[in-house]
């Protein structure tokens, strides 16, 4: 019995985790559009998987989909507080838009949910150095 919910278990996160898979493939490839495609089809089964939603967030950005892509890391950061990448993401967003206050908090959130996350404090230093 052991086993079949092991399996079961298995069966249950293979589509999900083949789906993540395929879309950072196609990311990579840079084939955005099937990539958000994919994890559109994806979220319809599984909604709240956190993988597929970053994924897709990535996608739309680089789509120049900005608003959806906010939208998608605001929900991330909110649902998921533990993860930094879409803090990073949603920051990198702002600064394109010149809004320099919203991506400091951002970086700086994620410096202080996690204080070795190398990357917001590599994104934020060249633009706190700029301010003084």
């Amino acid at each position: 019995m052991k086993h079949c919910l092991i399996i079961l278990c298995c069966l249950l996160v293979s589509p999900v985790a083949s789906a993540a898979d395929s879309m950072q493939q196609l990311i990579a490839q840079k084939q955005y559009a099937k990539a958000i495609q994919s994890g559109e089809q994806t979220l319809r089964q599984a909604p709240k998987d956190s993988n597929t939603r970053f994924l897709a967030a990535y996608a739309y950005q680089m789509t120049g989909k900005t608003d959806l892509a906010i939208k998608m890391y605001e929900d991330l950061i909110r649902d998921e507080p533990q993860l930094l990448e879409p803090r990073n993401n949603l920051a990198m967003i702002f600064l394109q838009q010149g809004d320099y206050d919203r991506a400091s908090q951002l970086l700086v959130s994620a410096i202080n949910t996690r204080i070795n996350y190398a990357i917001a404090y590599n994104t934020y230093e060249p633009y706190s150095s700029q301010e003084q």
